[in-house]
């Protein structure tokens, strides 16, 4: 567990609505809705191959914590989450939206319409700089036959 990357400050506070705000999501699991929790600043670590995965230190144990997006990012790795969040952001700012949170399903919507913009983006502005290892996954992607567990 120890190995796993943390945040920015490697904590988050506990909302006891929404759960714990990381990397741009709220994570939540069940313990968290205690009133004894909420407010709480707790150590938290996340799963760099799957962005749905938090993983929060309470009551003396690490708890597995879903994301609220779960669907979305499920099984995304780090790098493709921050690709996304950025290429996303650049849209919101280019349409005049100065306030620029990561909002679910305005995410989704993003993802489903611009699935194939998102790949193109994401091999002109990833692969071009890549070799070894990431260029054959960039070139197995841009062939529709990338799998993450493989590359």
């Amino acid at each position: 567990m120890l190995t796993r990357p943390t945040p920015r400050t490697g904590y988050a506070t506990v909302h006891p609505s929404r759960g714990l705000p990381v990397n741009g999501l709220h994570s939540w699991h069940e313990r968290m809705r205690a009133s004894a929790v909420a407010g709480q600043s707790v150590p938290v670590r996340y799963e760099p191959y799957d962005m749905g995965v938090v993983y929060a230190f309470l009551d003396g144990q690490w708890l597995a914590c879903g994301a609220d997006a779960f669907a979305l990012v499920y099984g995304r790795w780090e790098w493709e989450w921050q690709l996304i969040l950025e290429e996303w952001r650049a849209q919101r700012r280019q349409r005049g939206q100065k306030r620029l949170t990561v909002n679910g399903p305005l995410l989704a919507q993003f993802l489903d319409l611009g699935s194939s913009q998102a790949s193109t983006y994401w091999v002109n502005n990833f692969c071009s700089n890549s070799s070894g290892a990431i260029w054959r996954s960039c070139h197995q992607f841009e062939l529709g036959k990338f799998n993450p567990s493989r590359a």
